[in-house]
């Protein structure tokens, strides 16, 4: 389970978790020594981590990502650099935006091809927290916010070049992602790492797809904020 600081155990039970932002507040609730919910003090202070009740935005950037799946037979590998996305965080555990890849190039294991490219690729998606039923920690389920086509992925040959490849590919199915703890010492961020394991995902509507990546995710309004199960 994500945490900004000492966030309540994982229930029993499948509930749906929550957003908390850590904000200075009169209650009764576990207090802080600053704006980071990191370190608990005394009454003397007032910040508290309280859950997210309205829309509030976010930026987010990641490193390399990739898309693993087959086509005309043979694994293709979708990979992008970089990308970067602006959304919502919102009550209940909702949270929409859009994202774009930049960087992106069309290849296998072995080599990437050659005489073909792929343009940045932009889409918009909703997410939902879920609890993970096996291991009772956080988890972020993507999905596209048009179903059942989560993004299209276009490749096209590079000029005067023949790509065998060229086309445009649609991706179908959710993602989850795993919350986890920001590194110690390091400014108060939520990162979400895509795994295997938690595509749900098809690639030109048949064949089975994988996604992998690690994102960080700000607040713009800087403060300090995270995921808990109540």
């Amino acid at each position: 389970m994500f945490a900004v600081g000492a966030f309540a155990s994982a229930s029993a039970l499948a509930i749906t978790p929550v957003y908390l932002v850590c904000l200075e507040k009169e209650g009764t609730g576990t207090k802080y020594k600053d704006r980071n919910c990191k370190e608990t003090s005394g009454t003397g202070n007032k910040f508290e981590l309280v859950e997210v009740t309205e829309n509030l935005a976010v930026n987010g950037t990641s490193g390399v990502s990739v898309l693993t799946s087959t086509l005309l037979g043979a694994e293709i590998k979708i990979t992008c650099t970089k990308d970067k996305f602006t959304g919502t965080i919102g009550p209940k555990g909702l949270s929409k935006g859009e994202v774009t890849y930049e960087g992106c190039s069309a290849g296998n294991t072995k080599e990437p091809f050659a005489n073909c490219e792929v343009p940045n690729i932009t889409f918009k998606f909703i997410d939902q927290l879920v609890e993970n039923a096996t291991t009772k920690e956080v988890e972020d389920e993507f999905k596209p916010e048009t179903p059942p086509i989560f993004v299209k992925i276009v490749i096209k040959a590079k000029p005067e070049k023949t790509c065998l490849e060229k086309g445009t590919f649609p991706v179908e199915g959710t993602q989850n992602a795993e919350a986890e703890k920001p590194s110690l010492g390091a400014k108060l961020l939520r990162e979400l790492t895509f795994k295997p394991s938690g595509s749900h995902l098809k690639f030109n509507t048949t064949e089975t797809a994988t996604y992998e990546g690690k994102v960080s995710i700000d607040l713009n309004n800087d403060d300090s904020w995270g995921v808990s199960i109540p």
